[in-house]
């Protein structure tokens, strides 16, 4: 069973992954969160979203791949 992060962990673990792997879509994310057996508190995208509001990540929406795709700032 995965582990449910604290909101704080949650957002560090999203920074390591955006470090390591570049600009991503919320569906890879979620699934490095999964693949790493780990939880966000909330949802994938409401961690994501707060994070881009907090000015933590960039995040836009692509038409091109119908996601939204996320990045360090």
């Amino acid at each position: 069973m995965a582990r449910l992060l604290s909101k704080t962990e949650a957002k560090n673990l999203v920074l390591c992954i955006l470090k390591e792997n570049g600009t991503l879509s919320t569906r890879d994310i979620e699934m490095e969160i999964f693949r790493r057996n780990f939880q966000c508190p909330d949802t994938t995208a409401r961690t994501l979203n707060g994070m881009r509001l907090d000015s933590m990540i960039k995040g836009e929406l692509s038409f091109k791949k119908k996601a939204w795709l996320w990045r360090l700032n």
